[in-house]
């Protein structure tokens, strides 16, 4: 056992042992949860920062338990919580961001806005807020005030990694890809280890016709993440306009077994498959996309949203 795992159960140890001694100890509760928090222990966290809550409730607490309930998917009983911390301090920002970003996971896009419209209000110069609330623009489709956000976050913050790479994808959708190119260089110079911005420089490339520099890109983002299925699929298409349809089976092939719901790359592989004359297996493919969503289109991978404030 590592001493820092020792030291672990010790502090916990300690703290259980606070909690027999003092059962209306809402301190030694309020810290036994951080520390479950800390471990990824989260309905334990929740317990305790519930039994806390009973003892003592105030604004810190209703947080702290909304970022667990955060943590495991559960926006609505974090939104709930965050109503409660705001309630009890209405100027807390972290609160009213995380809020934001719970409705915006659950689809909620005006009242996401509203809080993120409240946190940069407060504090103009946030800007986590600015790069939310551009990601909610650009899903609307205005990309305007998307750009007018991102662009307004990398002048406070010119190294900020998630600005570069969502203000690179708006100009990836606009066919702007020269300025997307150099915003997804400096997100890469900012982070060498962003996956995401070397799946869409790669995408960028490709859509310039610069094959070979567009799979240098994709090959370097699933080496950086092998998971990155959205990256298999694109290097796919990439083989695919090459010519090389047996490695864009590959690929395709890839990305479905990482996720096999993903109609996008059904559809390549069997546009793959038809140019190599596998017309069977071409129209298996076709017909599985059909059956999960008619109107999937092919995708470039998501941007990035960032997590909740600690």
């Amino acid at each position: 056992m590592s001493l820092e795992k020792v030291e672990e159960d010790e502090a916990l140890a300690q703290l259980s042992t606070a909690i027999d001694k003092n059962p209306a100890d809402d301190i030694a509760y309020r810290r036994r949860a951080d520390e479950f928090y800390r471990r990824g222990h989260y309905d334990r966290a929740i317990a305790d920062y519930t039994k806390a809550l009973q003892l003592n409730p105030d604004a810190k607490l209703y947080y702290n338990r909304a970022v667990q309930y955060s943590s495991k998917g559960q926006f609505e009983q974090a939104i709930r919580d965050y109503d409660e911390s705001i309630r009890l301090d209405p100027r807390d920002t972290a609160a009213r961001y995380n809020r934001g970003m719970a409705y915006s996971k659950m689809g909620e896009d005006a009242k996401a806005k509203q809080d993120f419209d409240e946190v940069i209000r407060v504090a103009p110069d946030d800007t986590q807020a600015m790069v939310a609330r551009g990601l909610i623009h650009m899903g609307q489709g205005d990309h305007a005030k998307a750009r007018l956000d991102f662009s307004a976050a990398l002048t406070i913050d010119p190294k900020n990694t998630e600005a570069y790479i969502n203000r690179g994808y708006l100009h990836f959708l606009q066919n702007e890809n020269l300025e997307a190119i150099r915003d997804f260089t400096e997100a890469i110079q900012l982070d060498p280890q962003s996956s995401l911005a070397y799946s869409n420089r790669g995408n960028a490339y490709a859509k310039r016709g610069q094959h070979l520099e567009a799979l240098a890109d994709l090959d370097k983002a699933i080496e950086l993440n092998p998971e990155n299925c959205q990256a298999y699929n694109n290097r796919g298409t990439v083989y695919g306009e090459m010519g090389n349809h047996t490695k864009a089976i590959e690929d395709f092939s890839k990305a479905l077994a990482l996720f096999p719901q993903f109609a996008a790359a059904l559809r390549n592989r069997g546009h793959s498959y038809h140019q190599l004359g596998n017309t069977t297996q071409a129209q298996v493919d076709f017909s599985a996309a059909l059956r999960i969503d008619p109107s999937e289109p092919e995708r470039v991978p998501v941007q990035y949203r960032r997590s909740d404030k600690k």
